[in-house]
């Protein structure tokens, strides 16, 4: 998980340096990369910072963990 003020670093890292830290491979930076949070601010302001730094399919999952749990029936997030 990355939180909101760590995404333009995490995204400035090298590939080798994203994998040692993440695990996974560093998105391309024509890959699409959606982001999410809680209700879609937080991701909006990520999917800013992505954007800025050249990722071009870069996108907000703008209903996030509040749509999404609420389509398949989970409690609302407290």
């Amino acid at each position: 998980m990355v939180f909101i003020n760590s995404v333009e670093d995490s995204l400035k890292l090298s590939n080798e340096e994203f994998k040692e830290k993440y695990g996974r491979d560093k998105p391309a930076k024509e890959q699409e990369v959606i982001f999410h949070c809680r209700m879609g601010g937080r991701a909006g302001k990520a999917t800013d910072i992505a954007t800025a730094l050249g990722f071009v399919n870069a996108k907000n999952y703008k209903g996030s963990w509040t749509e999404w749990s609420e389509k398949e029936g989970l409690p609302a997030p407290k």
